[in-house]
């Protein structure tokens, strides 16, 4: 896409693959937050995996976007 990596907003619903990979990737993440939870290293501190936002549903980022 020819964009840095902090130009760029990922998506994804599982805590550990999407949003640490991506925040490690050095971009801004939504989580969008399920029921479930990703199995994630025990190595791996929660708060290492901090999304830039949370969502519940995916319509929301429509909404997340036109206020961002």
């Amino acid at each position: 896409m020819g964009i840095r990596p902090a130009e760029a907003l990922f998506f994804g619903d599982q805590l550990y693959v999407d949003v640490y990979g991506a925040l490690n990737s050095g971009m801004d993440v939504v989580w969008i937050e399920t029921e479930t939870q990703d199995w994630r290293p025990p190595e791996v501190q929660l708060s290492a995996c901090k999304p830039t936002f949370t969502v519940r549903l995916i319509s929301e980022i429509i909404e997340l976007l036109e206020n961002v």
